[in-house]
């Protein structure tokens, strides 16, 4: 597909995400599953409609590039498409993933126009919704609350948003993101009193995040948990040991973590429902796949 330019829809494979998104039944699905296809190294194809995802949902919170499709822009202020904080938080990881390391860098060459272009949009995406616009209408602004998150409103965030949190070393000084960024330690206690989650997912920073393993107890108090998606975290052995626990674990998403070997999937041999293990991005070698595999036999989807 052809690139006339470095802003987020010049090019085709943006404009034709464009079209895809329009005549969507489900376009706030269509947006997420554009999203979440971004996982270690993603091709260029799916960075383009990542990216242009990412506009849509900047766009939607009162932050419009000036580049953004006219028709796009009617076809958004006639709709009821609202931006969830989930959907904020994996256009942000996305974007972030792609300017870091992704196919299109490559093909840009760490270009500093298209840096600029990416750090542009993630700026836009960690702005507060603008009241007073159309778009903005139905969203509730953000509080600038720089106090600690309360037990309840934790629990009611991860709720809302399906287990997805993104996590930080610290708490950041821009209080705009505050609810869905947490302290690994208070977050995995949180996501420990709610039984129902099936899946957790949690997101790191680019230098990774330490996450202690005896903070990872509490995922073992949830007996309908069956996917555990981790990215840009730091997990050794000891972490797989608590993994390993989770007897109805089904899918397992490791990519782009630190510390990931073959000695922490041996950790993995209890876990019988495991079929889909994603390893991109670490330390894990062919060997220790196929030791793994002849112990689980149900596991034939691995991604490394």
């Amino acid at each position: 597909m052809g690139a006339w330019g470095y802003n987020s829809f010049e090019n085709d494979d943006a404009m034709m995400w464009s079209d895809d998104c329009v005549s969507s039944r489900h376009p706030a699905a269509f947006v997420e599953r554009s999203l979440t296809k971004i996982t270690s190294s993603p091709d260029a194809i799916d960075s383009r409609r990542a990216i242009a995802a990412a506009e849509l949902v900047a766009t939607a919170r009162g932050h419009r590039a000036r580049e953004f499709p006219e028709d796009l822009r009617v076809w958004l202020d006639d709709s009821n498409f609202k931006p969830t904080a989930r959907m904020r938080a994996l256009a942000t990881a996305a974007v972030t993933r792609i300017r870091d390391e992704s196919e299109l860098r490559e093909l840009w060459q760490g270009d500093s126009a298209w840096l600029q272009s990416c750090r542009r949009l993630l700026q836009r995406l960690d702005r507060p919704p603008r009241i007073g616009t159309r778009r903005a209408r139905a969203l509730k602004p953000e509080k600038k609350d720089k106090t600690k998150e309360s037990p309840a409103s934790i629990l009611r965030y991860i709720r809302e948003n399906g287990g997805f949190v993104v996590l930080l070393n610290r708490k950041p000084n821009n209080a705009g993101f505050d609810r869905q960024c947490l302290l690994p330690k208070e977050m995995l206690e949180a996501i420990g009193r709610l039984p129902s989650l099936e899946e957790v997912t949690i997101l790191g920073t680019p230098r990774g995040v330490n996450i202690s393993a005896s903070w990872m107890k509490p995922l073992l108090n949830l007996p309908n948990l069956r996917r555990v998606q981790f990215s840009q975290c730091k997990l050794g052995p000891h972490h797989f040991r608590v993994l390993g626990e989770i007897k109805n674990l089904w899918l397992l998403d490791v990519s782009s973590c630190s510390g990931v070997t073959d000695r922490g999937l041996e950790y993995l041999s209890g876990c019988s429902a495991l079929e889909i293990l994603d390893v991109g991005n670490t330390s894990v070698t062919s060997r220790g796949i196929k030791k793994l595999q002849k112990r689980l036999p149900r596991l034939d989807d691995i991604r490394d």
